[in-house]
């Protein structure tokens, strides 16, 4: 069976949202045009990084982390 012609592509993910009940990506595919990507068919998630520390964030975890600090006065913004 050959493999999918996306199958081991890095696409730019610009957003996520739930298609039937199913957990779907937003991608940028190679030719420019939108994309959606049922996350069950990708990897996402399953790389770490080369230490196997670290972790992404999305701006609203940011925003979700920088509360729970404030929140402990552990948040020191120092700009």
């Amino acid at each position: 069976m050959p493999a999918h012609p996306l199958a081991g592509r890095v696409l730019a993910v610009e957003g996520h949202r739930t298609v039937a009940g199913e957990r779907c990506l937003l991608v940028r595919l190679p030719d420019g045009s939108a994309g959606t990507i049922a996350l069950s068919a990708t990897n996402v998630g399953e790389q770490r990084s080369p230490t196997g520390e670290g972790v992404v964030l999305s701006p609203a975890g940011v925003r979700n982390l920088r509360s729970l600090l404030r929140a402990h006065g552990a948040d020191h913004d120092d700009t």
